[in-house]
């Protein structure tokens, strides 16, 4: 009986460990997708990209960012996400790198992976 409290703790452990771990990717995830945004955005607008480039670019982030955000499992990163796709429907860089700050404060002591 006491072997099934140590492994029902155990159990728990990992699954709180791995929950931690999911939100660390999609942070880093969601982080790295609005910070690509947000250059391909700068770039466009000093010409050093073609629009046809840029719109394909924005178009992926778009997608990739709404499906972070379809498959949060914090409402917090889903509205970040939903923010950053907006941001960039509006080409909006500075709200963008406002939001990659964000979510570099939520990795906290893990830090950038990248």
């Amino acid at each position: 009986m006491r072997w099934q409290g140590v492994l029902a703790f155990v159990a728990l452990l990992d699954w709180g460990q791995a929950a931690a771990a999911d939100d660390l990717s999609q942070v880093r995830a969601i982080r790295s997708l609005a910070a690509e945004a947000a250059e391909i955005i700068r770039l466009q607008a000093q010409h050093r990209v073609t629009e046809t480039y840029a719109r394909e670019m924005k178009q992926q982030a778009r997608e990739q960012l709404q499906s972070e955000a379809e498959g949060a499992q914090r409402p917090p990163l889903g509205q970040m996400a939903q923010q950053a796709i907006v941001a960039l429907g509006r080409d909006d860089s500075n709200t963008l790198m406002r939001i990659v700050q964000q979510l570099l404060k939520m990795e906290g002591p893990h830090g950038r992976a990248d």
